[in-house]
C-alpha cells in the first residue's frame, strides 16, 4: 500500500503490517496517516471479516518518532493539534471498527503502541515483549491514547504506569488486561482465534462490539434492559440470525 504500511488480504483476513523497521516502527506523521487510511479502507470492505495488526522487524512500535516530535515542537499549536487529530482519528476508527481486531506484539511496544494495543479486541504478545508509557520522561503526556488505555486497564493502574514511565513485561501486561495471550509463536497462537472469528457471523460480531461499549457506559436500569432486549430481538429476526439458527439445526456451516 505504501512504504509505511503493507496490507495483505487472505480468506477474509486483512493483515496490516507496520513497515518501518529501521526506526522500530516509531509513529511519525506519514506512518500514522498511512495507518488511518488503511483502517478506513478495511472498514468499508465487506469481504474483510478480521483485521490483524503486526509489525516488521524486531519491535512492534517504539512509540513516537522523537525526531518527528522535535520538529513539531517548533511548530504552532494549531499545527500540532492538526497532527494530533490524525492520530486521534486513527485510534477512534480502530476502536470502533465493526470487525474483530488483533494485535501481534513483539519487542518494544511503547507510548502510542499501547494505544493501538488498547484499541484492539485481542492482543497476543511474545514473552519477551516490553511495554511502557514513556511520555512523561519526555515532558509529554499520553493524552490521545489515554481513553483507550484507561478503558483497557482501569484508572488506578493506568495512572501508576502513566506517571512512572516504567517498563513492564508481557506477563504484567497480561495481568493488567492489556494483553490476552502470551506465546512464543505469535502466528501459531493466532490460528484458533482466527478460526473462531471467521466461523462467527460478521454482523453479530459488529453488534456485539457495539453492545459492549453501550453497556459499559450505561447505568444498569430499565432503559438499558429495554435496549438490550431490542438488540436481542433485532438479531434473532435478522438475515444472519436466521441463517445461523437454521445452520445449527441442520448441522451445517452457516453461509456468511
Amino acid at each position: 500500500m505504501s512504504e509505511w504500511v503493507t496490507i495483505s488480504v487472505k480468506k477474509a483476513v486483512a493483515t496490516l503490517t507496520l513497515n518501518h523497521p529501521e526506526k522500530h516502527n516509531a509513529l511519525s506523521g506519514p506512518l500514522v496517516q498511512a495507518l488511518a487510511t488503511a483502517v478506513k479502507e478495511i472498514k468499508v470492505d465487506p469481504h474483510i471479516h478480521l483485521l490483524v495488526i503486526k509489525a516488521a522487524g524486531n519491535h512492534f512500535c517504539a512509540g513516537a518518532n522523537i525526531q518527528w516530535m522535535k520538529t513539531l515542537s517548533d511548530a504552532s499549536f494549531e499545527e500540532n493539534k492538526k497532527d494530533a487529530l490524525v492520530l486521534s482519528e486513527f485510534f477512534y476508527e480502530l476502536y470502533h471498527l465493526a470487525k474483530p481486531t488483533v494485535s501481534l506484539v513483539q519487542g518494544a511496544a511503547l507510548g502510542g503502541a499501547l494505544g493501538i494495543i488498547s484499541c484492539c479486541d485481542l492482543v497476543i504478545a511474545h514473552p519477551l515483549a516490553q511495554f511502557g508509557f514513556s511520555e512523561v520522561k519526555l515532558g509529554l503526556a499520553p493524552a490521545v491514547i489515554s481513553p483507550y488505555v484507561v478503558a483497557a486497564m482501569g484508572v488506578r493502574q493506568a495512572r501508576r504506569y502513566f506517571l512512572t514511565g516504567e517498563k513492564f513485561s508481557s506477563q504484567t501486561a497480561l495481568r493488567l488486561g492489556l494483553v490476552h495471550h502470551v506465546a512464543e509463536n505469535l502466528e501459531e497462537a493466532l490460528l484458533p482465534y482466527q478460526t473462531s472469528f471467521l466461523e462467527s457471523g460478521p454482523q453479530a460480531m459488529a453488534v456485539t462490539k457495539e453492545l459492549t461499549s453501550l453497556v459499559a457506559s450505561q447505568p444498569l436500569n430499565r432503559v438499558l434492559a429495554e435496549k438490550t432486549a431490542e438488540i436481542n430481538a433485532r438479531m434473532r429476526t435478522s438475515k444472519e440470525g436466521k441463517e445461523g439458527l437454521s445452520a445449527f439445526l441442520e448441522k451445517r456451516k452457516p453461509v456468511w
